[in-house]
Protein backbone atom coordinates (compact mmCIF):
# COMPACT_ATOMS: atom_id res chain seq x y z
CA UNK A 1 0.00 0.00 0.00
CA UNK A 2 1.23 3.49 -0.81
CA UNK A 3 1.85 5.84 2.07
CA UNK A 4 0.33 9.27 2.00
CA UNK A 5 0.47 12.13 4.44
CA UNK A 6 -2.64 12.08 6.54
CA UNK A 7 -5.17 14.86 6.24
CA UNK A 8 -4.68 17.45 8.96
CA UNK A 9 -7.88 19.27 9.69
CA UNK A 10 -8.42 21.52 12.69
CA UNK A 11 -11.87 20.71 14.01
CA UNK A 12 -13.45 22.32 17.02
CA UNK A 13 -16.29 20.40 18.62
CA UNK A 14 -19.46 22.43 18.80
CA UNK A 15 -20.94 23.03 22.20
CA UNK A 16 -23.15 20.13 23.16
CA UNK A 17 -26.86 20.70 23.51
CA UNK A 18 -30.08 18.89 22.92
CA UNK A 19 -30.30 19.41 19.20
CA UNK A 20 -33.23 17.13 18.56
CA UNK A 21 -36.44 16.40 20.41
CA UNK A 22 -36.47 14.51 23.71
CA UNK A 23 -36.17 11.15 21.93
CA UNK A 24 -33.18 12.31 19.88
CA UNK A 25 -35.14 11.94 16.65
CA UNK A 26 -34.89 14.56 13.93
CA UNK A 27 -37.40 17.34 14.37
CA UNK A 28 -38.07 20.36 12.14
CA UNK A 29 -34.45 20.49 10.87
CA UNK A 30 -34.18 17.29 8.84
CA UNK A 31 -30.85 17.70 7.08
CA UNK A 32 -27.91 18.03 7.53
CA UNK A 33 -27.43 15.89 10.64
CA UNK A 34 -24.74 13.82 12.32
CA UNK A 35 -25.35 10.86 10.01
CA UNK A 36 -25.24 12.94 6.83
CA UNK A 37 -23.45 16.23 7.58
CA UNK A 38 -22.74 19.05 5.14
CA UNK A 39 -19.15 19.58 3.96
CA UNK A 40 -18.27 23.09 2.81
CA UNK A 41 -15.58 25.75 2.58
CA UNK A 42 -15.59 29.54 3.10
CA UNK A 43 -17.64 31.37 0.42
CA UNK A 44 -19.31 28.11 -0.66
CA UNK A 45 -22.84 27.06 0.33
CA UNK A 46 -24.70 24.09 1.73
CA UNK A 47 -28.36 23.02 1.72
CA UNK A 48 -30.78 22.40 4.55
CA UNK A 49 -34.10 20.53 4.51
CA UNK A 50 -36.69 21.74 7.02
CA UNK A 51 -40.37 21.34 7.75
CA UNK A 52 -41.02 25.06 7.22
CA UNK A 53 -39.28 28.35 6.47
CA UNK A 54 -37.29 29.83 9.33
CA UNK A 55 -33.99 31.30 10.51
CA UNK A 56 -30.74 29.35 10.11
CA UNK A 57 -27.71 29.98 12.31
CA UNK A 58 -24.41 28.13 12.57
CA UNK A 59 -22.66 27.85 15.90
CA UNK A 60 -19.32 26.72 17.30
CA UNK A 61 -17.42 27.57 20.46
CA UNK A 62 -15.83 30.59 18.80
CA UNK A 63 -18.17 31.63 16.00
CA UNK A 64 -21.92 32.15 15.57
CA UNK A 65 -23.56 33.56 12.47
CA UNK A 66 -27.09 33.90 11.11
CA UNK A 67 -27.13 32.99 7.42
CA UNK A 68 -29.07 34.52 4.55
CA UNK A 69 -31.03 31.57 3.17
CA UNK A 70 -32.64 31.19 -0.25
CA UNK A 71 -35.75 29.03 0.25
CA UNK A 72 -37.66 26.93 -2.27
CA UNK A 73 -40.07 23.98 -2.01
CA UNK A 74 -38.28 20.71 -1.32
CA UNK A 75 -39.15 17.00 -1.27
CA UNK A 76 -42.57 16.07 0.06
CA UNK A 77 -43.93 18.86 2.21
CA UNK A 78 -40.47 20.05 3.24
CA UNK A 79 -38.50 23.15 2.31
CA UNK A 80 -34.97 23.32 0.95
CA UNK A 81 -32.73 26.23 1.84
CA UNK A 82 -29.44 27.20 0.19
CA UNK A 83 -27.09 28.68 2.79
CA UNK A 84 -24.06 30.71 1.59
CA UNK A 85 -21.12 30.83 4.00
CA UNK A 86 -19.14 34.03 4.64
CA UNK A 87 -15.50 34.31 3.64
CA UNK A 88 -14.33 34.86 7.22
CA UNK A 89 -15.87 31.71 8.71
CA UNK A 90 -13.27 29.72 10.70
CA UNK A 91 -12.63 26.13 9.71
CA UNK A 92 -14.13 23.58 12.07
CA UNK A 93 -17.32 21.75 12.97
CA UNK A 94 -20.61 23.52 13.62
CA UNK A 95 -24.06 22.98 14.97
CA UNK A 96 -26.86 24.17 12.70
CA UNK A 97 -29.66 25.97 14.53
CA UNK A 98 -33.14 26.44 13.08
CA UNK A 99 -35.74 28.78 14.54
CA UNK A 100 -39.36 29.56 13.69
CA UNK A 101 -42.20 31.29 15.51
CA UNK A 102 -43.20 27.87 16.89
CA UNK A 103 -39.84 26.93 18.38
CA UNK A 104 -36.23 26.02 17.66
CA UNK A 105 -34.19 22.99 16.65
CA UNK A 106 -30.49 22.20 16.61
CA UNK A 107 -28.36 19.48 15.00
CA UNK A 108 -24.82 19.22 16.32
CA UNK A 109 -21.91 17.94 14.15
CA UNK A 110 -23.96 18.76 11.08
CA UNK A 111 -21.64 21.19 9.24
CA UNK A 112 -17.90 20.80 8.64
CA UNK A 113 -15.99 23.69 7.11
CA UNK A 114 -12.64 22.90 5.44
CA UNK A 115 -10.14 25.46 4.23
CA UNK A 116 -8.78 23.21 1.50
CA UNK A 117 -9.36 19.57 0.61
CA UNK A 118 -6.24 17.70 -0.55
CA UNK A 119 -6.10 15.63 -3.71
CA UNK A 120 -5.12 12.61 -1.62
CA UNK A 121 -6.83 11.70 1.63
CA UNK A 122 -7.95 8.74 3.71
CA UNK A 123 -11.43 7.53 4.57
CA UNK A 124 -12.53 4.97 7.14
CA UNK A 125 -15.11 2.30 6.31
CA UNK A 126 -16.92 0.65 9.23
CA UNK A 127 -19.54 -2.07 8.86
CA UNK A 128 -22.35 -3.60 10.87
CA UNK A 129 -21.85 -2.12 14.36
CA UNK A 130 -25.20 -3.65 15.46
CA UNK A 131 -25.60 -1.18 18.31
CA UNK A 132 -27.73 -2.61 21.12
CA UNK A 133 -28.83 -1.35 24.52
CA UNK A 134 -29.16 -4.88 25.91
CA UNK A 135 -25.49 -5.82 26.19
CA UNK A 136 -23.05 -5.47 29.06
CA UNK A 137 -19.96 -3.32 28.66
CA UNK A 138 -19.13 -0.58 26.15
CA UNK A 139 -20.25 -0.93 22.54
CA UNK A 140 -17.45 -2.06 20.18
CA UNK A 141 -18.34 0.92 17.99
CA UNK A 142 -17.00 3.30 20.66
CA UNK A 143 -13.57 1.66 20.59
CA UNK A 144 -13.45 1.59 16.80
CA UNK A 145 -14.45 5.25 16.57
CA UNK A 146 -11.66 6.13 18.99
CA UNK A 147 -9.26 4.42 16.58
CA UNK A 148 -10.79 6.28 13.62
CA UNK A 149 -10.23 9.55 15.48
CA UNK A 150 -6.51 8.77 15.64
CA UNK A 151 -6.21 7.36 12.12
CA UNK A 152 -5.94 10.52 10.04
CA UNK A 153 -9.16 9.70 8.16
CA UNK A 154 -10.91 12.69 6.61
CA UNK A 155 -14.33 11.16 7.28
CA UNK A 156 -15.98 7.84 8.13
CA UNK A 157 -18.58 5.81 6.23
CA UNK A 158 -20.61 3.36 8.31
CA UNK A 159 -22.77 0.77 6.53
CA UNK A 160 -25.41 -1.37 8.26
CA UNK A 161 -26.51 -3.23 10.11
CA UNK A 162 -26.28 -0.12 12.26
CA UNK A 163 -28.47 -1.54 15.03
CA UNK A 164 -29.24 -4.98 16.42
CA UNK A 165 -33.02 -4.82 16.04
CA UNK A 166 -33.93 -1.44 14.55
CA UNK A 167 -35.30 -0.15 17.87
CA UNK A 168 -35.63 3.56 18.61
CA UNK A 169 -33.47 3.13 21.73
CA UNK A 170 -30.72 1.56 19.59
CA UNK A 171 -30.78 4.41 17.07
CA UNK A 172 -30.66 6.89 19.94
CA UNK A 173 -27.56 5.14 21.32
CA UNK A 174 -26.02 5.07 17.84
CA UNK A 175 -26.53 8.81 17.46
CA UNK A 176 -24.86 9.43 20.83
CA UNK A 177 -21.86 7.26 19.89
CA UNK A 178 -21.50 8.98 16.51
CA UNK A 179 -21.05 12.27 18.33
CA UNK A 180 -17.81 10.96 19.86
CA UNK A 181 -16.26 10.93 16.38
CA UNK A 182 -14.10 13.94 15.54
CA UNK A 183 -14.53 13.59 11.76
CA UNK A 184 -17.74 13.62 9.67
CA UNK A 185 -19.79 10.39 9.83
CA UNK A 186 -22.04 9.16 7.01
CA UNK A 187 -24.38 6.24 7.69
CA UNK A 188 -26.28 3.79 5.48
CA UNK A 189 -28.86 1.33 6.88
CA UNK A 190 -28.79 -2.47 6.75
CA UNK A 191 -31.45 -5.18 6.74
CA UNK A 192 -32.00 -5.05 10.51
CA UNK A 193 -32.38 -1.26 10.40
CA UNK A 194 -35.05 -1.52 7.70
CA UNK A 195 -37.37 -3.59 9.91
CA UNK A 196 -38.65 -0.39 11.53
CA UNK A 197 -39.13 3.25 10.44
CA UNK A 198 -36.59 4.62 12.90
CA UNK A 199 -33.61 5.09 10.57
CA UNK A 200 -35.44 7.84 8.72
CA UNK A 201 -36.67 9.30 12.01
CA UNK A 202 -33.09 9.66 13.25
CA UNK A 203 -31.08 10.29 10.06
CA UNK A 204 -33.48 11.18 7.25
CA UNK A 205 -33.34 9.68 3.77
CA UNK A 206 -31.18 6.59 3.24
CA UNK A 207 -30.34 7.90 -0.23
CA UNK A 208 -28.09 10.95 -0.30
CA UNK A 209 -24.93 12.22 -1.98
CA UNK A 210 -22.08 14.55 -1.10
CA UNK A 211 -18.83 15.76 -2.60
CA UNK A 212 -15.44 15.91 -0.96
CA UNK A 213 -13.03 17.92 -3.05
CA UNK A 214 -13.00 16.38 -6.53
CA UNK A 215 -14.78 13.19 -5.51
CA UNK A 216 -18.44 12.26 -5.12
CA UNK A 217 -20.04 9.81 -2.70
CA UNK A 218 -23.53 8.32 -2.95
CA UNK A 219 -25.39 6.36 -0.26
CA UNK A 220 -28.07 4.11 -1.74
CA UNK A 221 -30.62 1.88 -0.07
CA UNK A 222 -31.64 -1.51 -1.48
CA UNK A 223 -34.53 -2.24 0.88
CA UNK A 224 -37.13 -0.98 -1.63
CA UNK A 225 -36.88 -3.75 -4.20
CA UNK A 226 -39.29 -2.56 -6.88
CA UNK A 227 -38.77 -4.41 -10.19
CA UNK A 228 -41.15 -2.04 -12.00
CA UNK A 229 -40.01 1.19 -10.39
CA UNK A 230 -40.33 4.46 -12.30
CA UNK A 231 -38.47 7.74 -12.35
CA UNK A 232 -40.87 9.38 -9.88
CA UNK A 233 -39.76 7.25 -6.94
CA UNK A 234 -36.69 5.41 -5.70
CA UNK A 235 -35.08 5.09 -9.14
CA UNK A 236 -35.62 8.74 -9.99
CA UNK A 237 -34.08 9.83 -6.72
CA UNK A 238 -31.00 7.67 -7.30
CA UNK A 239 -30.64 8.93 -10.86
CA UNK A 240 -30.76 12.56 -9.69
CA UNK A 241 -28.18 11.83 -6.99
CA UNK A 242 -25.91 10.04 -9.47
CA UNK A 243 -26.10 12.99 -11.86
CA UNK A 244 -25.22 15.37 -9.02
CA UNK A 245 -21.76 13.74 -8.71
CA UNK A 246 -21.29 12.91 -12.41
CA UNK A 247 -18.32 15.28 -12.85
CA UNK A 248 -16.37 13.74 -9.96
CA UNK A 249 -12.87 12.31 -10.27
CA UNK A 250 -14.06 9.25 -8.34
CA UNK A 251 -17.73 8.35 -7.88
CA UNK A 252 -18.08 6.06 -4.89
CA UNK A 253 -21.23 4.30 -3.72
CA UNK A 254 -21.82 2.89 -0.27
CA UNK A 255 -24.56 0.62 1.00
CA UNK A 256 -25.35 -2.49 3.00
CA UNK A 257 -25.16 -4.70 -0.08
CA UNK A 258 -25.74 -4.93 -3.79
CA UNK A 259 -29.02 -6.77 -4.38
CA UNK A 260 -29.80 -8.05 -7.91
CA UNK A 261 -33.53 -7.64 -7.15
CA UNK A 262 -33.04 -3.89 -6.87
CA UNK A 263 -35.23 -2.01 -9.37
CA UNK A 264 -33.89 -2.22 -12.92
CA UNK A 265 -34.03 1.52 -13.58
CA UNK A 266 -32.09 2.18 -10.38
CA UNK A 267 -29.44 -0.36 -11.39
CA UNK A 268 -29.11 1.21 -14.84
CA UNK A 269 -28.67 4.66 -13.26
CA UNK A 270 -25.91 3.46 -10.91
CA UNK A 271 -24.13 0.72 -12.85
CA UNK A 272 -24.80 1.21 -16.60
CA UNK A 273 -25.48 4.77 -17.77
CA UNK A 274 -22.94 6.35 -15.41
CA UNK A 275 -21.36 3.47 -13.48
CA UNK A 276 -20.08 4.20 -10.02
CA UNK A 277 -16.33 3.59 -9.92
CA UNK A 278 -16.49 1.36 -6.87
CA UNK A 279 -18.67 0.48 -3.90
CA UNK A 280 -18.08 0.15 -0.17
CA UNK A 281 -20.36 -2.62 1.08
CA UNK A 282 -21.05 -4.63 4.21
CA UNK A 283 -21.81 -7.79 2.22
CA UNK A 284 -20.47 -8.89 -1.16
CA UNK A 285 -22.79 -9.77 -4.06
CA UNK A 286 -23.42 -13.49 -4.25
CA UNK A 287 -21.41 -15.43 -6.85
CA UNK A 288 -19.90 -12.25 -8.23
CA UNK A 289 -16.39 -11.68 -6.89
CA UNK A 290 -14.81 -8.28 -7.42
CA UNK A 291 -17.58 -6.51 -9.36
CA UNK A 292 -21.35 -6.18 -9.48
CA UNK A 293 -23.04 -8.47 -12.07
CA UNK A 294 -23.11 -5.67 -14.65
CA UNK A 295 -19.31 -6.00 -14.81
CA UNK A 296 -18.79 -2.30 -14.18
CA UNK A 297 -18.46 -1.17 -10.56
CA UNK A 298 -15.94 -2.91 -8.36
CA UNK A 299 -16.52 -3.22 -4.63
CA UNK A 300 -14.80 -3.62 -1.28
CA UNK A 301 -16.20 -5.23 1.86
CA UNK A 302 -14.88 -4.69 5.37
CA UNK A 303 -14.96 -6.94 8.47
CA UNK A 304 -17.57 -6.03 11.06
CA UNK A 305 -17.04 -3.57 13.89
CA UNK A 306 -17.81 -6.39 16.35
CA UNK A 307 -14.48 -7.92 15.32
CA UNK A 308 -12.69 -4.72 16.27
CA UNK A 309 -11.85 -3.93 12.65
CA UNK A 310 -12.32 -1.19 10.09
CA UNK A 311 -10.84 -0.37 6.69
CA UNK A 312 -8.63 2.67 6.13
CA UNK A 313 -8.32 3.39 2.42
CA UNK A 314 -6.63 6.11 0.41
CA UNK A 315 -8.26 8.11 -2.37
CA UNK A 316 -5.92 9.89 -4.77
CA UNK A 317 -5.29 10.90 -8.36
CA UNK A 318 -4.11 7.54 -9.65
CA UNK A 319 -6.07 5.08 -7.58
CA UNK A 320 -8.53 4.53 -4.82
CA UNK A 321 -6.56 1.91 -2.94
CA UNK A 322 -7.95 -1.04 -1.02
CA UNK A 323 -6.03 0.34 1.93
CA UNK A 324 -5.58 -1.76 5.03
CA UNK A 325 -7.71 -3.42 7.67
CA UNK A 326 -7.06 -1.87 11.06
CA UNK A 327 -7.65 -4.15 14.04
CA UNK A 328 -8.00 -2.99 17.62
CA UNK A 329 -8.60 -4.89 20.88
CA UNK A 330 -12.26 -5.04 21.94
CA UNK A 331 -13.40 -5.45 25.52
CA UNK A 332 -10.06 -4.74 27.14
Amino acid sequence: MKTYASLAVCLFVAASACGRDAGEKLASLRSPNNGAPALASPESSFKVITSEIGTIRIHSERYTRELEVRWHPGPGRHWTGTCPLPVEIPIGVYAIEFETALGSDRNIRSLYVFRQIPDEYRIAHLTSPKVSVNVDGPAPLRAVINAVNASGAAFAIITGDLTQSGLASEFRELSIILDTCTVPTFVSPGARDAQTPFFEAYFGSANHAFTFGRDGYLAFDTKDLIPTDDMRGHAGELQRLRRSIKASRWAVGFSYQYNPRMGMRAQIALFVDNPLDFLLLTHAPEKQPGKVPWGTSGYLTTPEVSEGKFRLLTVGDFEASEGEIIEIPIGE
